[in-house]
């Protein structure tokens, strides 16, 4: 519902994704947030993620991952065991709070990640 808010989702996408249970991917560009994709589940959600990370592993040197989970933290918890597991070389560090501009935008409850490399 906050994406309908922030006019980012008609009223129509905003009531089919609440009764379907959408999770909307939302990334940063340029400076906005912007829907970049629609997954049914968290799994699905870890999984877009997971191919984010190794994309910019087998790009870059060192990479380093923020992990954030608001008000989900088995989910933070489980993508960082995951990542851990699966890329020793990583620099990770885990985040439960974000500024009020991303919770006005985003919500109360989601988890993702933020990514730099070099």
């Amino acid at each position: 519902m906050n994406l309908f808010r922030g006019g980012r989702l008609n009223r129509v996408q905003a009531l089919l994704g609440k009764i379907l249970r959408v999770k909307p991917v939302i990334e940063m560009i340029d400076g906005k947030l912007e829907l970049v994709k629609k997954e049914r589940t968290n799994v699905a959600c870890m999984d877009f993620f997971m191919n984010i990370v190794e994309n910019y592993v087998s790009r870059y040197k060192k990479v380093y991952l923020d992990i954030i989970n608001i008000n989900m933290p088995d989910w933070g918890t489980k993508l960082l065991e995951t990542v851990k597991q699966k890329f020793q070389q990583i620099d990770i560090h885990l985040t439960d709070y974000l500024s009020p501009v991303f919770y006005s935008h985003l919500g109360n409850k989601g988890f993702g990640i933020a990514i730099v490399a070099e």
